[in-house]
């Protein structure tokens, strides 16, 4: 269905990971908030391993054309260590022009986080 932005990412290590938020916004630059129910544990068996989440952003705006940003913020389980930001392989946030049909959609289709190759954003 055409109602909700599906995004899935893979770790490939989780040392002292958490979980992870995923974060948006509909300005590349700032603005990013966390999403309501998106947080999700580690999954990772132990910190030498990833694993494969997604998430269903069914909060999208289905009235009105507009492009959002994708963020994930990793929560680290380490006492004193910051949360980090992560942007797509690319080095930028994940975007998605919603709802799909027009001509700079890139429909709902999975967006892929890869953490292996993420860029830190802080």
């Amino acid at each position: 269905e055409d109602d909700h932005v599906h995004l899935r990412w893979e770790t490939s290590f989780e040392n002292g990971t958490e979980g992870f938020y995923v974060l948006r916004s509909t300005n590349k630059n700032k603005g990013y908030e966390r999403l309501v129910g998106s947080y999700q544990n580690s999954r990772a068996e132990n910190p030498a391993s990833g694993a494969v989440y997604t998430y269903d952003d069914y909060s999208v705006d289905q009235t009105t054309t507009t492009t959002y940003y994708y963020r994930l913020e990793e929560e680290d389980g380490n006492p004193g260590v910051e949360n980090t930001i992560y942007d797509s392989p690319s080095g930028n946030p994940v975007s998605v022009t919603f709802p799909p049909g027009n001509s700079e959609s890139n429909g709902t289709s999975a967006t892929c986080f890869i953490m292996t190759a993420m860029e830190t954003v802080r």
